[in-house]
C-alpha cells in the first residue's frame, strides 16, 4: 500500500477505537473530476444529521493529525454521509468488508462516476451494524 493509504489505515483504526464503533463505510478514492486528489467517504452509526458538522470536524481533525500538509492538499473532499444515502447503500450492499485489509478497487464505474482507484477500509450494510 502506498504511504497515504497506510496513514488512512491509522486514521480509520484510531477513530474505530475512540468511538468504539464500526463504520457503515470508510473509503478513500480518486474519481473522474479529481483524478489526482483523494476523496474521503465516511458513514457511521454515531454520525447523525443533527451532529453532521461535529462529525465532519472530528474526521477532519483526525486526518490533519496524521497526514502532512502536502498530503492534506491532495484531498479533494471529505464526505460525511447518513446511512440511507444512495452512495452508502450502493457500496455497502455491493461490497462487504470488515476487520480485514483494505480492499483496493481500480477503474470501476460507481453511481455514474469512474473510480480510478479506491481503498475500502470497512463496508457494512447499516441494518447489520450495531
Amino acid at each position: 500500500m502506498e504511504n497515504i493509504i497506510t496513514k488512512f489505515q491509522t486514521i480509520f483504526s484510531t477513530i474505530k477505537l475512540e468511538k468504539n464503533s464500526n463504520f457503515y463505510l470508510f473509503m478513500v478514492l480518486k474519481m473522474d473530476e479529481y483524478t489526482d486528489k483523494w476523496s474521503v467517504v465516511v458513514s457511521a452509526p454515531w454520525m447523525t444529521s443533527e451532529n453532521s458538522r461535529e462529525s465532519f470536524n472530528y474526521i477532519a481533525q483526525k486526518i490533519t493529525q496524521v497526514l502532512t500538509k502536502e498530503e492534506v492538499s491532495n484531498l479533494a473532499r471529505i464526505g460525511v454521509f447518513q446511512p440511507n444515502e444512495h452512495l452508502i447503500t450502493l457500496v455497502t450492499q455491493t461490497i462487504r468488508i470488515q476487520d480485514a485489509e483494505p480492499m483496493k478497487i481500480e477503474n470501476t464505474k460507481l453511481n455514474g462516476y469512474t473510480i480510478h482507484e479506491a481503498y475500502i477500509f470497512e463496508s457494512i450494510p447499516p441494518q447489520t451494524t450495531n
